[in-house]
């Protein structure tokens, strides 16, 4: 019997704020070619790409989950995500090259400059069905 259900569809509590991702490495039976284009949100830092094939053998499925920190030396930042309520899987994603800037970035863990960006996989949100 299966049971379909959004992954995370159960009410958090007001404190709980699911907006990481823990993403797991799977196999997937079905293979197949889908050619797409790719428009950013932040298209002054990164370029809309034309011409993208996405292999659909997915490679990992990513569930939303809360962080909480226990230990760390760094400078955290208060920045906190979107309540995700749906989880995604990841496919493997070849496009024709794009220059990208190295660039800042600010996360939880303090800010860094990122570089030699290179697409490597799209995420599309899914649903989970638990097969029993």
């Amino acid at each position: 019997m299966a049971l379909a259900a959004t992954i995370g569809a159960a009410t958090p509590s007001a404190a709980q704020l699911y907006d990481h991702l823990e993403c797991f490495k799977m196999k997937d039976a079905i293979s197949q070619r889908v050619q797409i284009s790719v428009t950013p949100l932040d298209t002054a830092v990164f370029p809309i790409t034309a011409a993208c094939t996405v292999k659909t053998k997915a490679r990992e499925l990513c569930v939303p989950t809360e962080k909480t920190l226990q230990s760390y030396d760094g400078p955290a930042e208060p920045i906190a995500g979107d309540n995700l309520t749906n989880g995604f899987v990841c496919y493997t994603l070849k496009c024709d090259k794009s220059d990208i800037d190295d660039t800042e970035f600010t996360d939880q863990f303090g800010t860094r400059t990122l570089l030699k960006f290179g697409e490597k996989k799209i995420c599309a949100p899914a649903t989970v069905a638990s097969l029993d």
